[in-house]
């Protein structure tokens, strides 16, 4: 299980870089096939825009937890991994960033949700 927590660590990061950078549309297309079909591009973007745009880019971002998971409320059951970093942000606020990943049908891992607490 360690190699598809480093996959699915790379793939999140790799994501949050997108986000980080203000690339909200791109992030929308790097997320999983499901995630895409249960939430417009346009409707991605606002949301994220909305909880993001007044953080600012991520200052620092420290992995905390890594959970494999098979069955996560309100999707089909699969290979998650859910990721939790402690994260500070360029206007001084630090927040758990909660990114999960999921195995595709292809092999890789794309992101398949992303919530801030």
């Amino acid at each position: 299980m360690a190699n598809e927590s480093l996959s699915a660590s790379a793939a999140a990061l790799t994501w949050l870089a997108l986000v980080d950078s203000g690339k909200y549309r791109d992030s929308w297309h790097g997320l999983s096939a499901f995630a895409r079909g249960a939430i417009s591009a346009d409707d991605f973007i606002q949301k994220l825009a909305d909880a993001r745009g007044p953080l600012g880019r991520a200052m620092s971002r420290k992995l905390s937890r890594s959970t494999p998971m098979t069955q996560l409320q309100g999707a089909p059951d699969g290979e998650y991994v859910v990721l939790e970093f402690d994260s500070k942000f360029a206007n001084g606020t630090a927040l758990t960033e909660r990114v999960t990943p999921v195995r595709e049908a292809d092999g890789s891992y794309r992101v398949s949700g992303y919530h801030l607490t």
